[in-house]
Formats: C-alpha cells, sequence, structure tokens
C-alpha cells in the first residue's frame, strides 16, 4: 500500500510540476505543446527508475537473496538509465520530426540490451 500512495504522490507532484512550469511562461508555450516537455518528463522518470532499480531491490529484507543477482540487475538499471536520457534528449533537441522516432529507438535499444542481459544470465534448463 505504501507503494501506491508514494506512486500516486509522485505522478501528482510531475502532473502539478508539468502545469506550473507550462502555464507559468517559464518555458515557450510551442515547446509544451509540440509535446517534447512530456517526453522529457517520462525520459526522465525512466532514467530515474533505472537508476533507483538496483538500490531499492539490494535494500530487500531477503538481502542475501537480492545480492545474488546485484551485478545483473545494476547492468539492466544501466541500461534503463541510458535509454531515458536518450529518450529525453531526443525530445529535448531533435527536430520534432524526428524526435518521437528516435526517442523510441533509444528505448527499443534499452530494451534489445536488457533483454541480451536477461538471456545471457539464465540458467539452461536441464
Amino acid at each position: 500500500m505504501n507503494s501506491i500512495r508514494s506512486a500516486l504522490v509522485v505522478a501528482g507532484l510531475i502532473l502539478v510540476g508539468t502545469w506550473i512550469i507550462t502555464f507559468s511562461g517559464w518555458i515557450d508555450p510551442a515547446f509544451a505543446a509540440q509535446g517534447r516537455f512530456q517526453g522529457l518528463i517520462m525520459g526522465l522518470i525512466v532514467a530515474w527508475s533505472g537508476n533507483a532499480l538496483p538500490k531499492r531491490l539490494a535494500e530487500e529484507k531477503r538481502a542475501c537473496l537480492a545480492r545474488a543477482g546485484y551485478k545483473k540487475r545494476q547492468r539492466i538499471g544501466l541500461a534503463f538509465v541510458l535509454g531515458g536520457a536518450g529518450y529525453s534528449l531526443a525530445w529535448l533537441a531533435a527536430p520534432i520530426d524526428i524526435a518521437a522516432p528516435l526517442a523510441i529507438t533509444s528505448m527499443l535499444l534499452a530494451l534489445a540490451i536488457v533483454a541480451l542481459i536477461v538471456k545471457a544470465s539464465a540458467k539452461p534448463l536441464a
């Protein structure tokens, strides 16, 4: 229940922050209208989650079991950090006509890396 509450608080803060920044005049309304700001925020959320993933799982009560796959989770988290950063940078800097395909390609590459990490560390069936 605590994780649901914290997720709702984070989602609310993102929405309120986006609304304040968009309508306060801090950024150009055309920038927000093109979806760039939302894409930037979504990429940062993915990067933040990827950074928090290995740390959060290592703090579990069953720490000895959590440590067993820590390196794998670290690599997966790094893939998501880089994918989220690429997604954000695509929305921030790329021309609007190629921003979406570039951002999606960044996330697809991150997911492909995660799939390779998981496949490489999978134990073969006996």
